[in-house]
């Protein structure tokens, strides 16, 4: 008989034998730390939730089919991963009709939300007619500490696992 009583386990008894792990497979790749280690998606400074907007290789977000000009009608949402500084490369929308809005307020035509420091989302709406260039927006790089990308404890939680299955993986 176990100290937890004669329900637990195997009529009272200890039973580890359901709880031993025999395939010790991995279902996916390991990480060749001497190629480097990917970008976590975690700390991409943007989420496109929904739209045409994309996020580009440099970790910038961008207009649909931007440097082409965007389309008409066209929306899209975008979470930011925690307060940060924008660094506009390009702005170029039709004034007043087609806009982005950070922070509560509304960009369009060249006045762009360069050097803004925001959190939680942005929203683009274009219009049915005059299509232009449209924008790329990025976190500012070499940000003061007070101005990057805020700690989460959900996303230290899961660097902390990766950090371990990594180190697992080395052994």
């Amino acid at each position: 008989m176990n100290s937890w009583g004669p329900d637990w386990g195997d009529k009272g008894k200890f039973k580890v034998d359901d709880c031993v792990v025999y395939d010790w497979t991995l279902p996916y790749e390991p990480i060749d730390v001497k190629k480097g280690l990917p970008q976590p998606l975690f700390l991409q400074p943007f989420a496109v939730n929904n739209g045409s907007c994309t996020v580009a290789p440099d970790y910038c977000v961008q207009s649909p089919n931007y440097p082409k000009p965007y389309g008409n009608n066209e929306a899209c949402s975008i979470t930011l991963s925690g307060e940060m500084k924008l660094q506009v490369s390009a702005f170029e929308t039709e004034k007043d009709d087609d806009y982005i809005v950070v922070g509560g307020t509304k960009y369009s035509g060249t006045n762009s939300p360069s050097e803004v420091t925001v959190s939680g989302t942005m929203t683009w709406t274009s219009d049915g007619d005059v299509p232009s260039r449209g924008w790329k927006i990025c976190q500012k790089p070499g940000a003061k500490k007070s101005e990057s990308v805020k700690a989460n404890p959900v996303i230290l939680l899961v660097m902390c696992i990766a950090a371990c299955v990594l180190s697992w993986q080395l052994l």
